[in-house]
């Protein structure tokens, strides 16, 4: 049974308390094979933030992800930056749950403020279609994208943010990093790809065009462009949540007002 909705907050990584890392791994372990506590408390002391997702009902966590802030300087003198998005794990009775989008939105408009005519990245790394289609639905522009072909520029940073962060696992021509055979993967019940899902999303289809090793652990490398197109659609959400938490609040004191 689903316990209410999840509350998203963020902190950073030394600030995690050793209760929390043992909530959050074992979330992990029940979702990804070979899963190693060790590996895991390194990755994190390579992270910066996390957004914690903690259940309304209880406060107990129920999924997290990672972030770390990555700048880059291209071959042209051009200084890029960006948010890397690290493990991500949600408790399936909240899968659907909008507070971690709208978390992590609200974290990269804050990023855009500081430097309004900076580009902004978000980094990626997707072992799974569902992480793949956070980026998809959500950006205008993204890539590796089934509607365009990458532009150069787009694949430098690609390349740098790989060779930056995971030298030894990078393959330039796929775009793809593989970690070897014991590297984290999703349990098989996790996010199958069936030929349903194939034959009704294109976009599934194509990552697994981009990304057929996915289920040995094999992560695509992927970028979205974070601009006012963006922005005006975080706002809109934005505007529509405190829209409904009115008309939410005005029901409870006058039921009749909703009807």
């Amino acid at each position: 049974m689903r316990n209410g909705k999840l509350k998203a907050s963020v902190i950073s990584i030394e600030a995690l308390n050793l209760p929390e890392k043992c909530r959050m791994f074992s979330i992990y372990e029940k979702y990804y094979e070979n899963a190693s506590r060790e590996k895991f408390e390194k990755d994190l002391l390579h992270k910066d933030k996390v957004i914690l997702l903690r259940s309304q009902f209880n406060n107990e966590i129920q999924g997290f992800s990672t972030l770390k802030h990555i700048n880059l300087v291209l071959s042209s003198g051009k200084k890029v930056r960006g948010i890397f998005s690290g493990d991500t794990i949600i408790e399936k009775e909240f899968w659907g749950d909008k507070a971690l989008n709208l978390a992590f939105s609200l974290y990269l408009l804050k990023e855009k403020y500081k430097k309004p005519f900076q580009p902004l990245y978000w980094f990626l790394i997707s072992k799974g279609f569902k992480t793949y289609l956070l980026l998809a639905n959500n950006f205008p522009e993204y890539y590796p994208s089934p509607e365009v072909k990458t532009p150069k520029e787009m694949e430098e940073i690609m390349d740098e943010f790989s060779m930056q962060n995971y030298p030894n696992a990078y393959n330039f021509e796929t775009k793809t990093l593989c970690f070897g055979n014991h590297y984290d993967s999703l349990k098989k019940d996790v996010a199958p790809i069936d030929e349903l899902l194939l034959n009704r999303y294109s976009k599934i289809k194509f990552f697994l065009e981009k990304n057929p090793n996915w289920e040995k652990g094999e992560e695509l490398v992927c970028l979205g462009v974070f601009d006012w197109k963006v922005l005006s659609n975080v706002i809109y959400k934005i505007l529509v949540k405190m829209k409904k938490s009115v008309y939410k609040f005005f029901g409870q004191l006058n039921p009749s007002a909703t009807r």
